[in-house]
């Protein structure tokens, strides 16, 4: 008897401690399914973690907004390591068809010489009137042709700048031209940089760009180093 009672009061009291043992294990401690399934001595398993950094993807630049831009500005940035041909600055402004043509001859000019110091880079021909990169810049080097015609003679000065808001360099090119700086800011007006001395006949110039094209080639294969 004494036995029997004493074996039911120490069922009683474990049957008690493990119940306020029960209540005492707080809710965020008790074992994750992961842990229970690991068994004694087994390695813990986290849950998966985020993979380490890896290589970001280029992703392509958006489109240019040309909704708002002039007529006159590139609606075209270029592509890096490339060059990007503007249509000629005209000044005066004209519409009159033969100075639109000589235009369109010096780009051709520029054109050949931009193959001969580039090779094989991304080309980007601009159409007429796009002269001038974007405020941000272009992406490409630029390329272009100041043109200042009065009466029927002409000078031309060849436009060279790299990537970016980088300053424009200034070849005289057809005509005897004077610079008062070899270069400009970006986006200043070339023209208030020149003097001309003495204009070549327009129908001449094309013939008297041969003089100093080396100039002009140098210091386009420069701007692309």
């Amino acid at each position: 008897m004494r036995a029997a009672a004493l074996t039911l009061t120490l069922t009683l009291i474990a049957t008690s401690l493990g119940c306020t043992m029960a209540r005492a294990v707080p809710e965020d401690h008790l074992a994750s399914p992961e842990a229970a399934s690991e068994g004694p001595g087994a390695t813990t398993t986290r849950a998966s973690q985020p993979a380490k950094d890896e290589p970001a993807t280029s992703k392509p630049d958006p489109p240019l907004d040309t909704s708002q831009m002039s007529p006159k500005i590139s609606h075209s940035l270029g592509q890096d390591g490339g060059v990007l041909l503007l249509w000629p600055r005209i000044i005066p402004a004209s519409d009159d068809p033969a100075i639109r043509s000589l235009a369109s001859s010096l780009q051709g000019r520029m054109n050949a010489i931009i193959v001969r110091a580039s090779g094989d880079r991304p080309l980007d021909v601009r159409p007429e009137p796009e002269r001038v990169c974007p405020q941000a810049g272009c992406k490409a080097t630029s390329a272009g042709v100041l043109l200042i015609h009065h009466g029927k003679g002409c000078a031309a000065v060849a436009l060279i700048g790299e990537p970016g808001r980088s300053p424009i360099k200034l070849v005289p090119w057809g005509g005897f031209v004077t610079l008062k700086s070899p270069e400009v800011e970006f986006r200043d007006f070339p023209e208030s940089h020149v003097t001309v001395g003495d204009f070549a006949p327009c129908d001449k110039l094309i013939d008297a760009l041969f003089a100093n094209e080396a100039a002009v080639e140098q210091a386009l294969r420069d701007a692309l180093k």
